[in-house]
């Protein structure tokens, strides 16, 4: 029932009923995104730097996830599985969590060198949708242990999308946000 917003600066701010506080999470940078795991903790994503591991009970109990040095975060979303898809400059790296660091499990790079700038899981299925900085909208899906990337095709909007953030609605619509 809290709103948390990440800001330019790299600050962070909870409003917890109607009070605005800021979380000292240390980082420097730009936050991307913010997101529950499937442990209930908040997870920030500054574009560079560590990923801050939040408890929502107690925000001022942090722990720094570390993350390959030079890695540009745009976007992240958790899997049904537990793990993370973190959308970067070039591809979608896949990421487990372990001991409070974040251990590469591989990567999709078929996107045409273009930062993967959104990603949503549809539903409770292992597909989700995954958006560009211009080059369009992909649908990717995780079945019997093979990973299946698509572009979304029939439309030149779907094609030449520059997508900043999905969103599902209550009858289970997708919404995109472009610019």
């Amino acid at each position: 029932g809290n709103l948390w917003f990440g800001c330019q600066d790299g600050t962070v701010w909870i409003s917890e009923n109607s009070v605005l506080k800021q979380i000292p999470a240390g980082s420097q940078r730009a936050i991307v995104t913010i997101i529950e795991g499937p442990d209930r903790f908040v997870y920030v994503f500054p574009q560079v730097e560590e990923v801050i591991k939040i408890n929502p009970d107690d925000p001022s109990d942090i722990k720094p996830l570390s993350l390959n040095s030079g890695m540009l975060v745009f976007s992240a979303c958790f899997t049904g599985l537990g793990d993370l898809l973190l959308g970067t400059q070039e591809n979608i790296t896949i990421a487990g969590i372990e001991n409070d660091s974040l251990t590469s499990k591989g990567a999709i790079s078929e996107f045409d060198y273009s930062s993967i700038t959104a990603i949503r899981r549809i539903g409770k299925t292992e597909t989700y949708l995954a958006g560009t900085n211009g080059n369009g909208i992909f649908r990717l899906a995780f079945t019997d242990g093979e990973t299946v990337l698509s572009r979304l095709s029939g439309s030149e909007e779907f094609e030449n999308a520059d997508v900043q953030c999905f969103t599902e609605d209550s009858e289970g619509n997708i919404l995109a946000a472009t610019n």
